[in-house]
C-alpha cells in the first residue's frame, strides 16, 4: 500500500512552492509580521493557483479536489511561512460552510473564499441571529482585522453565518504573540446573519478537520527549517572544518529529522 502522496498531487504541490518562492520571499513575511496584516500580493496568488478552493466543490468555484491536495498545499505554504489567513478561512470558515451551511450561503460565499476575493474566519462560541441581525462584542476573532464573513458556531451545535459589513462592524487589533496570525475584538451592530445546519459535533469535528491541515502548514516550516539549518552547517567552517563534519551536529540534524517523519506520520494519520 502507498501512503504517500500520489504524482499528480507532488506536481500541484512543487508548482505551489515554485510560485511561493516568487511571491512570498523572507522580506514580504518580515514585512507582514511588522505590521500585523496578512500578504495581499500572496493571498492572491494562492488564489490564482487553486489553492484557497482546492477542496471546494467546482460548482461553487473550487477546484473540486479532495482533502489530500488540499494538505499537500497546506504544506508548502507552512514551508513560505506566508503571511496569508489560511486556518481561519481555508482550514475552518471553507470546511465550516462545506459541513454546515445551507445551499445559498454556500452558493454566496464559496466562490468568494475559494477564489480570494474574500477573507472568512470562525469562532466556536454561540451568537444568536435575532430577526437575522446580531449585535454583540465577539472577542479574539482571528483574522478578525480582514474577514468578511464569520462563521459563529457554538459548542451545543447551533451555527450562525455573519456578514461582516463595514457599516455594521467595528473592528479593533489586538496585540498578539505571533504577528504571523492576528487577532481582533468585534463590534457588531446589527448585522446581517442567518442560522446554519450545524448539529451536535460540528464544532469538534471542524477543530479536528483544521487540526489535520494545519499540522501539514507546521511540517512544511519545520522541514524549511531543518532546510535552512543543514545548508548553514554545510558551508559554515570552524577550526578549518565544516561544521557539518562535526558529530555533535550530525546527531542534532539527525534528531530533528527523526521528528519531522514521526511528525508527518501523524498528519498522515490525521
Amino acid at each position: 500500500m502507498n501512503f504517500d502522496f500520489s504524482d499528480d498531487i507532488r506536481a500541484m504541490a512543487a508548482e505551489v512552492r515554485r510560485a511561493m518562492e516568487r511571491h512570498c520571499p523572507m522580506d514580504e513575511v518580515r514585512g507582514c509580521l511588522a505590521t500585523g496584516r496578512h500578504s495581499v500580493p500572496v493571498w492572491r496568488a494562492l488564489g490564482e493557483l487553486g489553492v484557497l478552493g482546492a477542496a471546494v466543490p467546482e460548482q461553487w468555484g473550487g477546484g473540486g479536489l479532495g482533502v489530500l491536495e488540499l494538505a499537500a498545499c497546506a504544506e508548502e505554504v507552512g514551508r513560505a511561512c506566508a503571511p496569508v489567513p489560511m486556518l481561519p478561512s481555508v482550514f475552518l470558515a471553507t470546511e465550516a460552510l462545506l459541513l454546515a451551511g445551507t445551499e445559498a450561503q454556500k452558493a454566496r460565499w464559496l466562490p468568494e473564499l475559494a477564489t480570494g476575493r474574500a477573507v472568512g474566519t470562525v469562532v466556536f462560541a454561540a451568537v444568536s441571529a435575532d430577526g437575522g441581525h446580531a449585535t454583540g462584542r465577539i472577542a479574539q476573532v482571528p483574522a478578525g482585522h480582514a474577514a468578511s464573513v464569520l462563521i459563529a458556531i457554538g459548542d451545543e451545535g447551533c451555527g450562525t453565518c455573519i456578514v461582516l459589513d463595514e457599516q455594521r462592524v467595528r473592528r479593533h487589533p489586538l496585540t498578539v504573540l505571533d504577528p504571523g496570525y492576528p487577532m481582533a475584538d468585534l463590534e457588531l451592530d446589527r448585522a446581517a446573519a442567518e442560522p446554519m445546519r450545524a448539529g451536535p459535533g460540528s464544532g469538534t469535528l471542524l477543530r479536528d478537520r483544521a487540526a489535520a491541515l494545519l499540522a501539514f502548514d507546521q511540517l512544511g516550516a519545520a522541514e524549511r527549517a531543518l532546510d535552512m539549518a543543514r545548508n548553514y552547517v554545510m558551508h559554515r567552517r570552524s577550526f578549518g572544518r565544516i561544521v557539518a563534519s562535526y558529530q555533535a551536529v550530525k546527531h542534532r540534524l539527525a534528531d530533528v529529522w527523526a521528528r519531522n517523519q514521526l511528525a508527518r506520520s501523524h498528519a498522515y494519520h490525521g
